[in-house]
C-alpha cells in the first residue's frame, strides 16, 4: 500500500507514460491521417484533387474505407510512442534531480 507522499517507481512511471503516449497517439491519429492525405494532394491542380477540405476528406474516408481508413499505418506510430514514454519519464526524473 502506498502512503500519501510516496512516489511511483521508475517502471510504474514508464508504464503510465507508455499508456498515455499510446492513448494520445491513437486518439489523434485520425486527424493526422486527414492532414497527411490533404498534404499528399497539395501539389495537384484544384480540379484534380480528391478532397476539397478536411471535412470532405473525413467524410470520404469514412464512407469509402470506414474507421479502418483513419488508422492505416498506426503500427509504426505505436512503436514510436516508446520514445515518447522514455522522454516523459526522463523529464520527470530530471525535474526530480534539479529539485523542481
Amino acid at each position: 500500500p502506498r502512503t500519501a507522499g510516496s512516489s511511483l517507481t521508475m517502471s510504474e512511471r514508464f508504464a503510465a507514460a507508455q499508456i498515455v503516449s499510446i492513448v494520445a497517439g491513437t486518439l489523434c491519429y485520425p486527424i493526422d491521417s486527414v492532414r497527411r492525405r490533404l498534404m499528399m494532394q497539395a501539389g495537384q491542380p484544384i480540379d484534380e484533387r480528391l478532397y476539397r477540405n478536411s471535412i470532405d476528406c473525413f467524410r470520404k474516408v469514412f464512407v469509402n474505407e470506414g474507421m479502418r481508413g483513419f488508422f492505416l499505418g498506426i503500427g509504426p506510430n505505436i512503436i514510436r510512442s516508446f520514445g515518447g514514454a522514455v522522454l516523459l519519464v526522463g523529464y520527470d526524473v530530471f525535474k526530480g534531480m534539479i529539485g523542481l
